[in-house]
């Protein structure tokens, strides 16, 4: 699957988790916003479990981070609608670190640290990738 979409260039995947119920739903509603953006989806998904892998390109048009940045944005958005995650199985990573930071409350983020801290007190795992150092 990955070579189909890279066959197509640029492009970005947002990793979801969603209520088997909601999925559906959620197509829906993400259509309107995926052409509002200009953007092109290939949907990759394992829906038994719920997780949906909604890729988009951008097509024929070039590459706007911007314009990405404010789908990202738009598309989270849409997620926290339906109580699910912006990110399921493949985790945070480096994509999602500022959405991470900035959907999350402070006192959770806080909290994420401190669990990070605990199991690599060094700050050896990916410094400064995944969470801020804690202060």
């Amino acid at each position: 699957m990955l070579e189909t979409i890279v066959a197509h260039g640029n492009f970005l995947t947002l990793d979801a988790s969603l209520p088997l119920s909601r999925i559906a739903d959620f197509l829906d509603k993400a259509a309107p916003l995926t052409q509002e953006a200009g953007l092109k989806p290939l949907l990759i998904a394992h829906l038994g479990d719920g997780n949906v892998q909604y890729a988009v390109v951008a097509g024929a048009q070039p590459w706007d981070a911007d314009r990405v940045a404010a789908f990202t944005r738009r598309m989270v958005a849409l997620l926290t609608d339906f109580s699910s995650s912006f990110s399921a199985e493949h985790g945070i990573g480096r994509a999602k670190v500022a959405t991470l930071a900035r959907e999350k409350q402070p006192a959770q983020y806080r909290l994420m640290q401190t669990i990070r801290h605990g199991i690599d007190p060094a700050g050896r795992l990916s410094p400064g990738l995944l969470l801020e150092a804690a202060e």
